[in-house]
């Protein structure tokens, strides 16, 4: 897997937006009080992600495609076991971090 580049921001950026999350997210912390636990807010984010992610699926595939430098029809081809494998290469990626803290700095 390749290492993350400046471009693949904006293909972030556009899968968070055609998805829906970032409008999503700001109903979930509207909808919580004190009493809410961590536990509960990242139960709805990770539900909601995966509940709106099929929007986007082409962006996802797209951006898969890239950082896995395979084409399109590669990744659509794979068997959910190497799916799930590539996703899991992803959050494991040594660079996501600061990664996903730049898409969220220029989100805001």
């Amino acid at each position: 897997m390749r290492s993350l580049k400046f471009p693949d921001v904006f293909a972030v950026i556009r899968i968070i937006k055609k998805a829906g999350i970032s409008r999503q997210v700001r109903a979930i912390f509207a909808e919580t009080s004190e009493e809410t636990s961590q536990k509960e807010i990242g139960a709805k984010f990770i539900f909601l992600c995966i509940e709106n992610l099929g929007e986007a699926q082409a962006e996802i595939t797209e951006f898969l495609a890239s950082i896995k430098e395979v084409s399109k029809e590669d990744i659509e081809n794979l068997t959910l076991e190497e799916t799930t494998e590539l996703i899991k290469d992803f959050l494991n990626h040594p660079g996501l971090k600061s990664f996903l803290s730049s898409v969220s700095a220029l989100m805001k």
